[in-house]
């Protein structure tokens, strides 16, 4: 990575003014300094990824002594705690990096457009980077929890409680991706302190609220999983209101037209998942064979991009979200525009 940008620097000298003479404020920066804001800027992403496994180590903790107090077995809460700290994080995890590879390349241009104080551009390219995040993830979620069984056993085999599991552990993924992209928002506008609130606060109520809801869970008479995965949503959803509280009172972020976009897209989700739920009584996924599972998921993942799909451009949401001239390069790029 760093040749690369080493070798970009080197391309583009002109351009960065790399020949021009160094000005008399420029000799003010030291490498202190920009040491000092390197780690500044680094730290939030190193506490992220702590959190992230600090919160699989409260789990680790707490699930398989509290569900065996509870009555459970061995093997059912071994499951369940490897499905919630091992394997299905690893598939949630690819769906978190296709959607924040997609989001996190508007953060610069958020910073960009903070650094010259322009906040009505700050306010759009916040409201853009959500909106994007709904529209992938959104369905992209609804969808593998809806064909968790045929994922689930393409990557790992048959096993139906860590299916189950992971049919709602998979909206975690959902989740951490907003409360990833705020994070690093928050970052951007250089505001740390609201930063770690947000990921203390996080990881507390974690602490406090896991063992309970399991026991809420014996006594609601749900299944017991739901419990460590209903703490971390609620967790991270706290985290994810507070900073958009902050945005919206100290920025004076406006997201009055996420909310509308969220609703159509959540509408439009729906829609797509009747479809599904529709097609699976002439054509039911539930095989053991892997060959057979993987042709399953590309049939239904065919039909419910194509259904959904369909309603972003007959709704032109498509168009409102990623803007005209971002589509228009993406049908030249497939040539089906000139």
């Amino acid at each position: 990575a760093y040749l690369y940008l080493v070798s970009r620097i080197s391309k583009n000298k002109e351009k960065l003014n790399k020949n021009a003479d160094i000005k008399e404020e420029e000799l003010k920066i030291t490498n202190k300094n920009l040491l000092k804001k390197i780690v500044l800027y680094a730290l939030p992403f190193i506490v992220i990824d702590l959190v992230k496994s600090a919160y699989a180590l409260v789990d680790t903790m707490t699930v398989v002594r509290t569900l065996n107090n509870l009555g459970k077995t061995a093997a059912y809460a071994e499951t369940t705690l490897g499905v919630i700290t091992t394997w299905g994080t690893k598939l949630n995890m690819i769906v978190i990096s296709i959607s924040l590879g997609m989001v996190v390349s508007l953060i610069p241009n958020i910073a960009s457009s903070y650094v010259k104080k322009d906040m009505k551009e700050v306010n759009k390219k916040v409201n853009q980077s959500l909106q994007v995040l709904l529209l992938i993830i959104l369905p992209m979620v609804v969808g593998i929890s809806f064909l968790a069984y045929p994922l689930w056993n393409i990557f790992y085999g048959y096993d139906m409680l860590s299916i189950n599991i992971f049919r709602y552990f998979i909206f975690q993924a959902l989740f951490f991706s907003f409360f990833t992209v705020l994070i690093n928002l928050m970052q951007t506008l250089n505001n740390t302190k609201v930063t770690f609130i947000a990921l203390l606060t996080s990881f507390i109520g974690k602490v406090i609220l896991n063992i309970p809801f399991m026991h809420l869970c014996k006594y609601i008479d749900i299944p017991l999983y739901l419990g460590p995965i209903m703490v971390t949503l609620i967790t991270q959803g706290m985290a994810i209101m507070y900073i958009i509280y902050i945005l919206k009172r100290n920025y004076e972020i406006k997201f009055k037209e996420t909310l509308k976009v969220f609703i159509k897209i959540t509408l439009a989700t729906l829609i797509m998942l009747l479809v599904l739920v529709l097609m699976k009584n002439f054509i039911n996924f539930e095989s053991t064979s892997r060959l057979l599972s993987i042709l399953y998921i590309c049939i239904y993942a065919l039909v419910g991009i194509i259904v959904y799909g369909l309603i972003m451009i007959k709704t032109k949401l498509l168009n409102q979200v990623l803007g005209g001239k971002f589509i228009n390069n993406i049908l030249k790029k497939l040539h089906l525009k000139r």
